[in-house]
């Protein structure tokens, strides 16, 4: 699901995607007894039922609602991802002046 989910959200807010991802997974996993229980004490058949319907209404969204996000390109059966924006690096800005004392630095040790 995670890897699903990281496709599917925008590249910059893949961190943002995970850390919901894991929050609700940490509630889900501290109320499960909790909520288990109180259905088993509806009776053992309404607790599975519970589970079955969550599994069947999450099976539908992500078979109807979720998109493919592998594509098909050129329809020769091979199935390639989609391009992703190039990330360009981005040079870290120093102090004026820097480059030519480096270009300096350089010199001097390069001259016998």
């Amino acid at each position: 699901m995670q890897v699903l989910g990281s496709d599917l959200a925008p590249a910059r807010a893949r961190g943002r995607f995970i850390g919901l991802w894991r929050m609700l997974a940490e509630l889900g996993n501290a109320s499960s007894p909790t909520l288990f229980q109180v259905f088993y004490t509806i009776g053992a058949a309404a607790s599975f039922s519970f589970i079955a319907f969550s599994a069947l209404m999450v099976s539908l969204v992500i078979g109807f609602k979720v998109q493919e996000t592998v594509r098909s390109e050129g329809g020769g059966g091979r199935r390639r991802r989609a391009r992703e924006p190039e990330f360009q690096p981005v040079e870290p800005a120093g102090p004026p002046g820097i480059e030519a004392a480096r270009s300096a630095v350089t010199e001097k040790k390069a001259s016998p």
